[in-house]
């Protein structure tokens, strides 16, 4: 089966852990539409882990997230984004120009049990996975045309963003 071309992008934010990635796989291989981790595309891009950006201080990582998110909403895809990427306002105002976000939100209880801190810099210095929450929450809501609960079973939440797409009509038929 082809992928199917789509009209806008369709961006997946929420804390670190809350299922962005496992949920932007499973739509793209149900809508046959491509997917992109921005983690995964920024570390292969510029050849090198976020860990170590981080070393060199916090505000280098935030300009390469910008400009790969730049690169990014020109491929029309569905696109699962860094936890932080909605700290700058200028990555807000570019999701919101660029496509539908939803906003993946799930319990800090249900997070811990499947985060390694090891693999977020944030965590592994300090910064507790509640505070990250109450500073970013705002900031999800404020850029979220949808607010999907990230509760029980990925299936269901599978079937609401599946259902809100469909509402949307960005798929092209082919």
């Amino acid at each position: 089966m082809h992928r199917k071309p789509i009209t806008k992008n369709i961006f997946l934010i929420g804390m670190p852990g809350a299922g962005k990635s496992t949920i932007g796989k499973i739509l793209s291989e149900n809508l046959f539409l491509p997917f992109y981790d921005a983690d995964i595309y920024l570390e292969s891009s510029i050849g090198k882990s976020i860990s170590s950006l981080f070393i060199q201080g916090e505000d280098i990582f935030r300009d390469i997230e910008t400009e790969i998110l730049k690169k990014l909403v020109l491929k029309k895809a569905i696109i699962a984004t860094g936890g932080g990427v909605i700290v700058r306002k200028e990555n807000r105002e570019l999701l919101k120009k660029e496509g539908f976000v939803f906003f993946i939100d799930r319990k800090i209880e249900d997070i811990k049990k499947d985060i390694q801190k090891e693999y977020r810099p944030l965590l592994r210095k300090g910064v507790s996975l509640e505070s990250l929450y109450e500073e970013r929450f705002p900031l999800y809501k404020e850029v979220a045309d949808f607010h999907i609960l990230n509760k029980v079973r990925i299936s269901e939440v599978i079937d609401e963003i599946q259902e809100k797409i469909k509402q949307l009509h960005i798929l092209q038929k082919v």
